[in-house]
């Protein structure tokens, strides 16, 4: 007959940021949701992304918009666009039209 032993365990946790891209995306695929059909400024692009962050919390929390509209006006630093807006020119999935300093996108949709 064997005596017991314990068995290790391992278990892995996402980290906050890890889990805001899987709730999210990634920050490409957020700047890329965030830039409308008909495009918009290159300064507005980071107030878009950050509301687009946002509404994924909103909707992830099941929450009313009018309920937290303060929520909008948030001034966090947003990875998506840094990060993302790089990102999302070098995968060819937006562009800047040099003409009118506009963001537009350069594909119908991106992989998810």
């Amino acid at each position: 007959m064997r005596a017991p032993q314990d068995i290790p365990h391992t278990r892995l946790k996402l980290t906050d940021e890890a889990q805001g891209y899987l709730d999210s995306g990634s920050p490409e695929a957020q700047v890329f949701a965030a830039v409308p059909p008909e495009g918009c400024p290159v300064a507005e692009l980071k107030v878009r992304t950050e509301r687009h962050e946002a509404a994924a919390l909103l909707f992830a929390l099941d929450m009313d918009e009018s309920l937290t509209s303060g929520l909008w006006d948030m001034q966090a630093k947003s990875p998506a666009a840094a990060v993302g807006m790089n990102q999302a020119m070098q995968r060819k999935w937006v562009k800047v039209e040099k003409s009118s300093g506009r963001v537009m996108r350069a594909v119908w949709t991106v992989p998810t």
